[in-house]
């Protein structure tokens, strides 16, 4: 039976315990309906209130963390205020720590404690970190899906098959002393982790329920079904419970969304970019995810609130991303980027949002807080961690906690993308693509600059970063970047110094797009170069054309008549035809008398002296056609070459 589960005792605590495990003990009740709106109503009236600000009876915003070096495990508390550490007490952590008013629970090693090995629940002394009282888990087929922590503290384990025959208990235990206040047996083992909410407890159950308990005796009070996404999580927070899929969103547990479908005025889903992670609760059905893990560094941070409406909505509207070093603010409804911020050199190994703020620590002890709304820093402290020790996981008492310092002043968002772009850790393409798309979106020549270093260091960056930078450069209305697009296109490919020349397709491009007039002469410098390739010039000449710029002309001709009877013309007939119409669009009545000469001399290529009769006859600039001698006396007479 599972009740094997918690009925063992331990040594040097009272067996007494878990005398009361048999208490409550009962299955699910038969006059429950899943999804009734008037009995979920009935349960949420026995939350009651809930305080303000932390937990914690010092009403301080504390952090308490596991540590791990190769002198041996600890758990450290920390005061987020000045970074004081208030305790540092030896011991292993081998699940997430939870929080009360004056004790923290954690799953321990029995063997630390001259055991064999099995799982313990660990109280401490939240003042002292002292243990308070030590209850080791069974050693048989029950499996611990979770624990959360309110006025008592409440756990949930399954035995047997999942899909049938299994069964689950969920019991309270009492924080004073580890003895048990009640237990309820459920007929079924398809169970995840609790959360609890003032005097009520939330169980997920069967993919789709969600199991309200009277946190006071077990007894059963409400069902919840969500008919459209599977109940994967559930959360407390103080303005009530939350439940929803891992990925697909959450609802906030009212009347309302006691039959949760996506119309439900109580669903909260956000619009995000697709690099992101949409963790918004972990897949409680899985025991690991008792543990801290990768889930807590790459996930959503987010806040609900009822609007005036009556529909819940994101805090603020805006939902902040973690992303390992990286921290971002978005609108939820658009997804549009509200700020950022890079976390130099070591990632956080979890973060919080308190309502006012997100604070996290690194994993070398940095403890930090972000403003939510501008993402600007607010506190900043180095933790004392013994030598060699490195933070595996913390969790944050810190409810209403706003920083310490002033709102510092950030960098412009253009050197903060440029940042994370340029970091050195491989493991963010996708991230990479998302900064270089919203540098894209930025004016000014800063973002400019950004996106033409992309493709000066394209082997540095994914291949998908450097495309996205050159289409955004076509198409970048930027005239203020004039001087940036001359720089680029002076540029010349050096080998021993690893230099490679600019790419032109592009660059010819993004001069059109901006208007960059000034940067025409540079431009067609390159038409006089041999490296230039047909696809460039074509691109060059249509840059010239499209800005009007006539002081291209003198070097469009150049290279008219350098190649106009070159046997590749013949393979490779869009460049010169291009140049050719260029020059017809741009120089005036001397530019149609080049273009007669060239369709006149015998040495011209037969496929190009086609095309340029054919555009004077369009333009009407044609003549009959005369004797090459004749066209080069005609030019001379003109003054022209």
């Amino acid at each position: 039976m599972i009740s094997s589960f918690v009925n063992k005792g331990w040594g040097g605590v009272p067996a007494a315990m878990f005398l009361g495990l048999g208490v409550m003990s009962g299955c699910a009740s038969s006059n429950l309906r899943a999804g009734d709106t008037g009995q979920v109503a009935s349960a949420l009236a026995h939350r009651g209130g809930v305080e303000e600000g932390p937990r914690n009876q010092q009403g301080k915003a504390l952090a308490f963390l596991e540590l791990a070096s190769s002198s041996g495990a600890s758990v450290m508390a920390a005061d987020l205020r000045d970074g004081h550490v208030l305790w540092n007490q030896p011991g292993s952590v081998i699940s997430k720590i939870m929080v009360g008013r004056d004790v923290l629970v954690h799953l321990a090693p029995e063997r630390e404690q001259g055991g064999k090995g099995r799982p313990m629940l660990l109280a401490r002394e939240l003042a002292t970190g002292d243990v308070r009282w030590l209850a080791p888990l069974a050693s048989g087929g029950e499996k611990l899906v979770g624990c959360d922590l309110g006025d008592a503290l409440v756990c949930v384990a399954r035995s047997g098959d999942e899909l049938r025959g299994g069964e689950a208990v969920v019991w309270a235990i009492d924080l004073a002393n580890g003895s048990t206040r009640w237990q309820r047996t459920l007929p079924f083992a398809r169970v995840a982790g609790p959360a609890v909410s003032g005097n009520l407890v939330a169980v997920p159950n069967r993919s789709q329920f969600v199991t309200l308990l009277d946190g006071k005796n077990g007894e059963e009070l409400a069902q919840v079904l969500s008919r459209e996404t599977a109940a994967e999580f559930v959360r407390a927070e103080r303005d009530g419970l939350y439940y929803g899929h891992t990925t697909d969103g959450a609802f906030s547990l009212s009347a309302d969304s006691a039959l949760g479908t996506r119309k439900s005025p109580g669903y909260l889903h956000a619009t995000l970019p697709s690099f992101v992670r949409p963790v918004y609760g972990p897949d409680m059905y899985r025991p690991e995810s008792f543990s801290y893990s990768a889930i807590d560094r790459n996930r959503i941070l987010w806040r609900g609130e009822t609007g005036k409406d009556g529909r819940s909505h994101f805090r603020d509207g805006l939902v902040t991303v973690l992303n390992y070093r990286f921290f971002f603010g978005f609108e939820a409804a658009s997804g549009e980027l509200r700020w950022a911020y890079s976390q130099p050199d070591n990632e956080a190994v979890s973060a919080a949002d308190t309502g006012k703020s997100l604070v996290y620590v690194t994993v070398d002890g940095e403890l930090g807080a972000l403003d939510r709304a501008s993402g600007k820093r607010t506190a900043k402290h180095r933790l004392p961690l013994p030598a060699g020790a490195l933070v595996r996981g913390v969790t944050f008492d810190a409810e209403g906690f706003s920083g310490t310092d002033a709102v510092a002043e950030s960098p412009p968002l253009a050197d903060v993308l440029s940042t994370m772009l340029w970091d050195k850790d491989r493991r963010f393409p996708d991230l990479k693509v998302f900064v270089v798309d919203q540098l894209s979106h930025l004016p000014g020549p800063q973002a400019t600059s950004e996106l033409l270093r992309v493709l000066s260091g394209a082997d540095k960056l994914p291949p998908a970063a450097v495309q996205r930078a050159s289409e955004a450069l076509t198409t970048r209305k930027d005239a203020e970047s004039a001087d940036l697009l001359v720089a680029a296109l002076s540029e010349r490919a050096d080998v021993i110094d690893g230099k490679k020349r600019p790419p032109l397709l592009v660059l010819a491009k993004a001069v059109a797009a901006a208007g960059a007039v000034k940067a025409i002469p540079a431009l067609v410098a390159h038409l006089r170069r041999p490296e230039t390739e047909p696809a460039e010039v074509v691109q060059i000449a249509r840059a010239a054309v499209t800005l009007g710029a006539r002081e291209a002309v003198p070097a469009l001709e150049d290279y008219v008549a350098l190649y106009r009877a070159d046997p590749e013309g013949e393979r490779f007939p869009a460049p010169l035809q291009a140049a050719s119409e260029a020059i017809l669009a741009l120089g005036g009545p001397s530019g149609a008398e080049f273009l007669r000469f060239v369709a006149a001399e015998p040495k011209t290529d037969d496929a190009l002296r086609s095309h340029v009769l054919r555009a004077l006859s369009s333009e009407g600039a044609a003549k009959p056609t005369p004797t090459a001698g004749t066209l080069q006396s005609e030019r001379t007479s003109a003054g022209s070459p």
